[in-house]
């Protein structure tokens, strides 16, 4: 890095502890996943939630396709590095507003931004998961119990996919938080007028 910061150290996924009792899967029914990197001095009390994107499948077989990639499956999601991402980046020279807070990555395998809670069948008899809005509030929940319920600001995101559920999800995720805790939405790429 710029600033002589040694590089930190990829940051495991965090499987949802609760996925089985609340219904949370991938498309495959493995549980869904998140990175948190913990914030530090005057940002420990601030929060990036990021939703990521991954575009959408839209017919049985092809979410059904999915569940042999990371956009299906917790069983392919790797370590991830948050350096050299912008605003996820912890050197303060790249990320001056954001280096120290606490930083969470939704990993996206619902096919649906975030907003489906349904099931299907597919052509070998296996069962397909649509339950992103189940994702979403499960991994929202077990976030406050990590901290996130005390935060004094926060930063809601995501990109393309990601930034669809943003939109759609921007009110209940503010609506979590006290009145002065500051709440800003902010999506990337997800407003898509043809579809």
């Amino acid at each position: 890095t710029l600033s002589g910061a040694a590089p930190l150290e990829p940051v495991a996924v965090s499987l949802l502890a609760s996925a089985q009792e609340k219904g949370a899967f991938c498309l495959d029914g493995t549980p869904p996943g998140y990175h948190l990197q913990r914030g530090s001095g005057d940002g420990s009390g601030s929060w990036l939630v990021h939703l990521e994107g991954g575009g959408w499948c839209s017919t049985v077989k092809d979410c059904s396709g999915r569940r042999m990639s990371v956009l299906g499956s917790s069983n392919f999601m790797k370590p991830l590095q948050f350096t050299g991402h912008g605003i996820f980046d912890s050197d303060e020279i790249y990320n001056p507003d954001f280096y120290n807070w606490n930083k969470v990555y939704v990993r996206y395998c619902d096919g649906a931004s975030f907003a489906g809670d349904a099931e299907g069948q597919a052509q070998d008899g296996t069962t397909v998961y649509f339950r992103g809005l189940r994702i979403y509030e499960a991994v929202i929940g077990e976030l406050m119990e990590k901290g996130l319920a005390n935060a004094t600001q926060v930063l809601f995101t995501g990109c393309s996919a990601g930034g669809l559920a943003t939109i759609l999800h921007c009110d209940d995720f503010s609506a979590r938080f006290p009145q002065q805790v500051s709440v800003k939405c902010f999506a990337d790429a997800g407003f898509f007028l043809d579809v």
